[in-house]
């Protein structure tokens, strides 16, 4: 939902084979349109996806609202989360999974969710 835009970089931008930024979709991701698209883009079903973020109401319920599952990165180096977003937390289920670095994202990931 920020302004996060992978192409800027021309070094980041090849380690990705596509990106969608909330301008893209035009919505934000608490909508499905964001990843309604990345699912088009990578040619599966939302739900073989993982989306990755640090906001529990945008990226770990919206993921989750769309049908993906969702790992929520809390870096201890974060400023807080605000009370709205915290009282958005859902309960743990196998949907998602809270890790503290891109490294523990990957893991999880390409191990056994």
């Amino acid at each position: 939902d920020g302004n996060a835009d992978v192409r800027r970089d021309a070094e980041l931008s090849m380690l990705f084979d596509f990106s969608v930024t909330a301008a893209d979709a035009g919505a934000t991701k608490s909508a499905a349109a964001p990843f309604l698209i990345a699912a088009a883009a990578a040619r599966c079903h939302v739900s073989e996806m993982v989306h990755i973020g640090d906001s529990v109401r945008y990226d770990l319920n919206g993921a989750m609202a769309c049908g993906l599952r969702a790992v929520l990165l809390s870096r201890a180096s974060a400023p807080p989360r605000s009370a709205e977003d915290e009282a958005a937390r859902p309960r743990r289920d196998g949907r998602w999974r809270e890790v503290s670095s891109l490294a523990e994202a990957s893991a999880l990931i390409t191990g056994a969710w």
